[in-house]
């Protein structure tokens, strides 16, 4: 009687993947990114903080000084730039330094030969013991080289 495989393979394949999944994918990855960063560093927190303050002052006296706004959208622009550059060297980094690594391949079926002969017993044993809901070794298995 022939098992059923219960193992399962990697499919890597990203062609696989939508347009859509893949952007779906990287909005969700570039704002978990900001998040990390807002929160984690400091420094980050007190430029947002910065920049936000920029937009109040600037936007509450717009209608007087439309070179001051610019100034802020140019920043706030120069900053989203900066974050997307790390974040697309980022992931150029992981593509060159993962993207050719081995993929996990699934061990083959072992038969009953082998099994017999790796736990020491014999094959009619091995169709027993398979054939078995409950299984109670008499001696404690111990492997030595």
């Amino acid at each position: 009687m022939k098992r059923p495989k219960r193992y399962t393979y990697v499919i890597n394949d990203p062609s696989l993947k939508s347009g859509w999944q893949k952007f779906v994918e990287l909005f969700i990855t570039l704002l978990m990114w900001y998040w990390f960063l807002y929160s984690a560093f400091p420094f980050f927190r007190g430029v947002s903080l910065v920049i936000y303050q920029m937009i109040q002052e600037n936007v509450s006296s717009a209608a007087q000084q439309h070179r001051d706004v610019f100034f802020v959208m140019a920043y706030l622009g120069a900053f989203i730039i900066i974050i997307l550059s790390i974040m697309i060297l980022w992931i150029a980094y992981n593509k060159i330094r993962f993207g050719k690594s081995s993929k996990t391949e699934a061990p083959e079926d072992a038969s009953d030969s082998n099994l017999a002969s790796f736990f020491e017993i014999s094959e009619q044993d091995v169709k027993t013991l398979q054939n078995k809901k409950d299984i109670v070794w008499n001696k404690p298995y111990i492997r030595r080289k």
